[in-house]
């Protein structure tokens, strides 16, 4: 009876020998969806915008995966509120809005709540969550998107005008209603598409003119402007200005190189200049004339650096230099002329012609 026994309990302990797993039994795999990516909130107008980023499906071959639906959760509370948890808003939240998804996976989307009932002249704090479901109705993790207080609509920026200078794209508008002084943002758009999220100026801009550096040469850019309150963590802007487009094209010329030197080494000349400070700079031309004759140009490429040698001299023949700066832009601009530097070529006493000559 006794070795019955013992084999039993042998066939018991097989499997969980066989198992080959231990410690404490792994929590099984999340099965909704990813959560919404890059929630922002910000008020535009008399609107507050909640944007996302859509999620990827956790598996892009199965239909029921595809991501459905998102919704907006708000929270209000005094402004001496603590931040709401997760728990406060599945208490306490109001549904806001819905949008379907479907075909939308991957792209930015929004909400956009009113501020409050019309005529109001306060409002509270307002906190805003984003989730989405699959097709099976299985829900993300809640993304807070943070906090807001509204405020009254702001005035838009009047009559905002553009224009290429030899530096970046210049702004310019009216001043504000009622003599606000209120700082203003500047988007930037590339023609055909979307419009930056963030600003291009890296603070809010106070005065009446902005200059946009960071634009590429041959491309059309679109810009609005809109009123912004200061020193808030979130963007609480007036509805936008009306767009206005410029073409990025370079027509202004460099500055024309300075102090340009003319020094003899043995039977050749050195051409010395200071650099110029142009961020598109692609070189430099040399133009020379040889006693009374004409100016020409001496290569036919650009030079790169900051001085060039003549080995085209002869002794005895006087020699002028005069240079020019080019751009990158196609066809380049050119600067005008420098001063002009001359020099006198000497006989070289290394030279087989000025052998023995003192």
């Amino acid at each position: 009876m006794r070795a019955v026994a013992t084999i039993l309990l042998a066939c018991c302990l097989v499997p969980v020998a066989g198992c080959g797993k231990r410690g404490a039994p792994l929590p099984p795999e999340p099965r909704g969806p990813f959560a919404p990516e890059e929630v922002e909130i910000r008020q535009i107008g008399a609107g507050i915008l909640v944007s996302f980023q859509v999620p990827e499906p956790r598996n892009r071959d199965k239909p029921s995966q595809q991501i459905h639906r998102a919704f907006l959760v708000k929270v209000e509370q005094a402004e001496t509120g603590q931040a709401p948890d997760a728990d406060s808003f599945r208490r306490r939240g109001d549904m806001a809005g819905v949008i379907v998804l479907d075909g939308a996976a991957e792209k930015r989307q929004a909400f956009v709540e009113p501020v409050g009932a019309p005529g109001a002249a306060s409002f509270p704090v307002l906190w805003f969550g984003v989730r989405v479901e699959d097709r099976r109705g299985r829900s993300s993790p809640l993304v807070v998107a943070g906090r807001i207080m509204p405020v009254l609509p702001l005035p838009v920026p009047p009559r905002p005008r553009a224009e290429m200078s030899a530096t970046g794209v210049r702004l310019q508008w009216d001043p504000l209603p009622q003599d606000s002084e209120l700082p203003i943002n500047i988007y930037r758009t590339v023609l055909g598409g979307e419009t930056e999220r963030r600003p291009v100026n890296a603070t809010p801009v106070t005065g009446r003119d902005y200059l946009d550096s960071g634009v590429a040469v041959g491309t059309t850019y679109s810009y609005i402007l809109r009123s912004a309150m200061p020193g808030e963590a979130s963007y609480k802007e007036s509805e936008s200005s009306e767009a206005v487009q410029v073409h990025a094209v370079d027509l202004f010329a460099p500055e024309p190189p300075t102090r340009p030197v003319a020094v003899q080494e043995a039977a050749t000349v050195r051409l010395f200049w200071d650099p110029n400070a142009e961020k598109d700079l692609s070189g430099y031309r040399i133009y020379r004339s040889r006693g009374e004759g004409e100016w020409a140009v001496l290569q036919v490429g650009p030079v790169s650096g900051t001085s060039w040698v003549d080995r085209d001299v002869h002794p005895g023949e006087r020699y002028a230099y005069r240079i020019t700066a080019l751009d990158q832009a196609a066809p380049a601009n050119e600067s005008g002329y420098s001063t002009v530097a001359e020099i006198l070529v000497a006989l070289d006493p290394d030279s087989p012609d000025g052998a023995g000559r003192d």
